[in-house]
């Protein structure tokens, strides 16, 4: 699989560690095709942001992010990300901030309500996986995926709405994943290399090429008991829930406009997609963890 965007700037990402490039400047691996992202030399700043939080300047079409000891992004229109970079940086610190605030900024100003969640698409069904960090969204991405499942995205889903009605779409992005992980699940595919700042492993996965009806949300929460549970949430529930998944929510308090429809979207997905909260056992092993969330929803694809 080959990534394409377009590209105005000159430098190597690097992913291993070796420092060997995994890829060049003119074939970048930013999930989206259609942004131009050019690197310039004197570091420019939103003049009237709407609001500022931390790290971010934002205003309706512009969003600033200042990278302590690294440099700073200026995300346009949807389209466009400039990018101001220390001279000591290391070239994939900045890669890293690429993929996740310069991907959700870009969704943000195009109004596509975008997740901290994983996807798959299984039984021509869209299932998104969220949940905090470390919980087991990518291990059981993954081992969907062991499972003929297709690959749809990882760490961010995007969702797109076609006559009302809520689609996944697919992001062109590796799935990384950490080495107990791959040791549990044995995948078929080989490693393209390991990242060295997050020190995960990325796998390219036969994906989904296509948009895929959301049909169900798990969302996984630890359980300190031994069993895992599966629990169907109601509609205030829902909508709580979701709007906690949102990348970056922050951000939006300078994006009226946008927030405004994120919240119509939430209403909808609240309303039409089943939900089920999925207490894992933090002991339990991904196979395992993998055959009850399978088994499960083999009985809810029969209803």
């Amino acid at each position: 699989m080959r990534f394409h965007s377009k590209i105005e700037f000159y430098f190597t990402v690097y992913f291993f560690p070796t420092h060997e490039p995994l890829i060049n400047p003119m074939n970048y691996r930013f999930p989206l095709h259609d942004v131009s992202i050019k690197l310039i030399t004197k570091k420019k700043e939103i003049k009237h942001p709407l609001y500022e939080y931390q790290t971010f300047r934002v205003s309706p079409n512009e969003i600033q992010v200042e990278l302590e000891g690294m440099g700073s992004l200026l995300i346009k229109n949807g389209n466009q990300i400039e990018v101001f970079i220390d001279h000591n940086l290391p070239k994939f610190h900045m890669e890293l901030s690429l993929q996740h605030m310069g991907l959700v900024g870009i969704l943000h100003q195009r109004k596509l309500l975008n997740f901290h969640a994983s996807a798959v698409a299984w039984n021509g069904m869209g299932i998104m996986i969220c949940g905090d960090s470390g919980v087991g969204k990518s291990s059981l991405t993954a081992a969907f995926c062991e499972h003929e499942a297709r690959f749809v995205s990882d760490d961010v889903t995007v969702i797109q709405f076609k006559e009302e009605k809520p689609y996944i779409q697919p992001l062109e992005k590796y799935m990384a994943l950490r080495m107990g992980t791959i040791e549990q699940i044995n995948p078929t595919s080989t490693a393209s290399g390991m990242h060295p700042i997050t020190g995960k492993y990325l796998f390219e996965y036969p994906s989904q090429s296509e948009l895929v009806p959301l049909s169900h949300v798990l969302w996984i929460t630890p359980n300190d008991g031994n069993e895992f549970e599966f629990t169907s949430l109601g509609g205030v529930e829902k909508f709580s829930m979701l709007r906690g998944e949102i990348c970056e929510w922050e951000i939006l308090k300078g994006m009226p406009e946008t927030e405004v429809e994120f919240m119509r979207q939430l209403l909808l997905i609240s309303q039409m997609i089943p939900i089920t909260q999925v207490k894992r056992n933090k002991a339990s092993g991904i196979k395992e963890f993998f055959n009850a969330v399978l088994e499960y929803m083999e009985l809810e694809s029969l209803r």
